[in-house]
């Protein structure tokens, strides 16, 4: 891998520059401004290593460099001798993964703080390469595919999900640019703890550039049966975890309890940026066919394309075919909310784009939700409290927003956004379109500069409607 091997050329140049006729130091000795005495720690290391005899001066010649594993382990060993490894040219530590070692989760209970692990184009299976997990407040990791999602896949065989993100995990652990499917994961009521493809429980990591497609939370789809109850399809961030989800692609995820796709509870947040979340399926008592917001949760929502997701119950429920928020406050900000509907199997369901039930409320912004169905009936957003006021502003919903209230009424729109194609997925603003211009850019935050295909997020006056810009 050229990152790879361009690290241990560093490292080899060096050895071979500096460490001619240098004898191994001891701790004290080390003068850490002295990259001369760095090379005799990487010798040092390589004494340790390598168990050669205490007697033997070390030279570059007597580090086995046909082992990557020394390189790093040596590295380490440095990093105890000298303590300024950060300064040293060839900082952080690399392993590849089924180079290295054989299965992912070798290479990570191998890997020290900071270890970047890339894993090899393949399909991973089996055991080591599911129910993958760390201790994040003793090390913190990415784990990153070489060439993209659509080459590096870890395939779950319904037994179990990918990642399991339960031990200090925050922004310095990232999962990047892997696909996962067929994750099953099977809990008995109360846990509810889910996750299909990745567990967040009290942890924040960065999850970025990746596919979940096909996972399950509790009982599968075609099963009547609820002795098994989960959360969250693909990811179930639970317990004040604050996960930073961005640019993924999730789809044709199933949970039986909450959240086809995603679900947050127990007062966690994060960000969910820029991710297409689309034909997912809840069916449980919550709701949210796409995403399921429950108990003080409070993410922020941006740039998302929402469609196709679904949510329905036996009896009652059938909440949100898009979105349910049961006592959280997110920001739903610039997001294209289309195409979701929800059903039970005596009733049209309630919200098939958004339904709101109890406080706190969301703020809607910016967004654009519309042909969402309840049932056979259009609904595209459900609020329990028509007596109080929601705070939706800038933004295009269809049929109106009938008796909700709002101190912004004049922002809301009921025209046609004028998609390109959305019957073939195309989201994209018309020149026609009525959504452009129509924003509210103060509810931008100075980072939300790209739209969900990666375009300048202000391309006119000032911000358009939904998750895709018109681009002047």
């Amino acid at each position: 891998m050229k990152i790879y091997v361009l690290k241990k050329m560093i490292i080899l140049s060096l050895l071979f520059l500096f460490a001619a006729n240098l004898n191994a130091q001891i701790a004290g000795d080390v003068n850490q401004d002295n990259l001369i005495d760095i090379v005799d720690a990487l010798l040092t290391a390589q004494f340790y290593v390598g168990l050669n005899p205490p007697d033997i001066n070390l030279t570059a010649m007597d580090v086995n460099c046909d082992n990557d594993q020394n390189i790093v382990d040596a590295l380490l060993i440095a990093r105890f001798y000298v303590g300024l490894i950060q300064e040293f040219p060839c900082t952080g530590f690399v392993i590849s993964v089924p180079e290295d070692y054989p299965t992912i989760q070798e290479a990570i209970d191998a890997a020290m703080d900071g270890t970047t692990i890339f894993l090899a184009d393949q399909i991973y299976q089996g055991p080591g390469n599911k129910n993958l997990h760390w201790a994040g407040n003793e090390k913190h990791l990415t784990i990153t595919s070489e060439n993209g999602p659509e080459n590096c896949i870890i395939d779950c065989e319904e037994d179990g999900r990918a990642f399991v993100l339960n031990n200090g995990q925050s922004e310095d652990d990232v999962i990047d640019g892997i696909t996962i499917i067929n994750g099953w994961i099977r809990t008995v009521s109360p846990s509810l703890v889910g996750g299909g493809a990745i567990l967040c429980d009290g942890t924040s990591p960065h999850i970025i550039n990746c596919i979940m497609r096909n996972n399950v939370a509790g009982n599968k789809i075609n099963s009547l049966s609820q002795s098994y109850y989960a959360d969250g399809g693909a990811i179930d961030c639970a317990n004040e975890s604050s996960p930073y989800i961005y640019n993924n692609i999730i789809e044709n995820n199933y949970a039986n309890h909450t959240g086809g796709g995603i679900h947050y509870g127990g007062t966690s947040g994060g960000v969910l940026a820029n991710n297409r979340i689309t034909g997912n399926i809840n069916r449980g008592c919550y709701g949210g066919g796409g995403i399921a917001l429950v108990y003080m949760s409070h993410p922020r929502i941006i740039n998302n394309l929402i469609n196709y997701n679904q949510t329905e119950y036996y009896n009652d429920g059938g909440y949100g075919g898009g979105i349910i928020c049961l006592n959280s406050d997110p920001d739903i900000i610039n997001n294209t909310i289309v195409y979701n509907n929800c059903i039970t199997s005596t009733t049209d369901g309630e919200g098939g784009g958004i339904r709101v039930r109890g406080k706190p409320y969301p703020r809607i912004v910016n967004s654009i939700i519309r042909d969402n169905m309840a049932g056979a009936g259009l609904e595209n957003i459900d609020f329990q409290y028509p007596g109080d006021k929601l705070e939706i502003r800038n933004s295009t919903i269809g049929g109106g927003i009938g008796s909700i209230l709002t101190d912004y009424p004049e922002t809301i729109i009921d025209l046609d956004p004028g998609f390109i194609n959305p019957d073939s997925g195309n989201f994209d603003l018309n020149a026609g379109s009525s959504s452009i211009d129509m924003g509210y850019s103060p509810a931008l935050a100075s980072t939300d500069n790209f739209d969900l295909d990666g375009r300048s997020r202000i391309s006119g006056v000032t911000v358009d409607l939904g998750a895709f810009e018109y681009q002047f």
